[in-house]
């Protein structure tokens, strides 16, 4: 989960093992995903990535959200955004652009680039207090 630097959601899932895509495509309704496959290095399997449309990112963390523990945080951040993203564009207009964004929304949207940016980078806990007395499944 991330914001790309105009900060639109993107959400990703990757894995080597083709089972989990495969899953994901028969169970995940979304209008168009993108499933790709690629081999960095020889040695290493094959890895696939399964893409979830922009405009379709936020329903669907919505449905994930009381099951997430460690990107939860970045899930409400990429819904946060996604509520400023104007999809019905005044009558006539075509292509891209659509209407100018207020000030305060393009604060909003750098600020919280910043902040997934920031969780994203390896070593950040976001919710290290939102863990604290979880027990793994099966411990009592």
């Amino acid at each position: 989960m991330t914001l790309d630097k105009r900060g639109q959601p993107s959400f990703v899932i990757v894995n080597t093992d083709a089972r989990m895509i495969d899953w994901l495509r028969d169970h995940v309704w979304v209008d168009r995903e993108s499933v790709s496959v690629k081999q960095g290095n020889p040695s290493h399997k094959p890895r696939r990535a399964w893409r979830c449309p922009s405009r379709q990112v936020a329903p669907l963390l919505q449905a994930l959200l009381p099951f997430l523990i460690c990107k939860k945080e970045r899930a409400e951040i990429l819904i946060a955004v996604d509520a400023t993203i104007n999809r019905v564009w005044p009558s006539g207009q075509k292509g891209r652009g659509g209407p100018r964004l207020s000030p305060s929304v393009l604060e909003f949207r750098a600020a919280m680039v910043t902040r997934i940016h920031e969780l994203n980078r390896r070593g950040v806990q976001s919710n290290e207090a939102d863990m604290r007395g979880v027990k793994p499944i099966g411990v009592e």
